[in-house]
């Protein structure tokens, strides 16, 4: 839940991340995968996020670009691309 000292309306709602990931992988079972901690919040941040779990202040899939996420967990571009080419997630658009 999102709280603030002042009222939502007056924050921007870029200012609100994306702070809670839960990872369904033991911390043993991420460092044996092929794939970075900063893959695998991403890979769950979206899932999240079209799962709709996140409060709309914080990310709303409708009218927030998945750019923020990325941005959020700090993967790269071939990390993204890594990703992509494996088709453990895809671009719409």
């Amino acid at each position: 839940m999102v709280e603030c000292h002042d009222t939502l309306a007056a924050i921007d709602r870029a200012n609100i991340p994306v702070c809670d990931v839960d990872v369904a992988r033991s911390t043993a079972e991420r460092e044996q995968t092929e794939y970075s901690h900063q893959q695998l919040l991403s890979l769950q941040a979206v899932y999240d996020a079209w799962s709709m779990k996140y409060e709309s202040t914080m990310y709303d899939i409708v009218y927030d670009s998945v750019i923020r996420l990325r941005e959020y967990f700090g993967i790269s571009d071939t990390g993204v691309n890594e990703l992509l080419d494996r088709g453990l997630t895809k671009r719409d658009g």
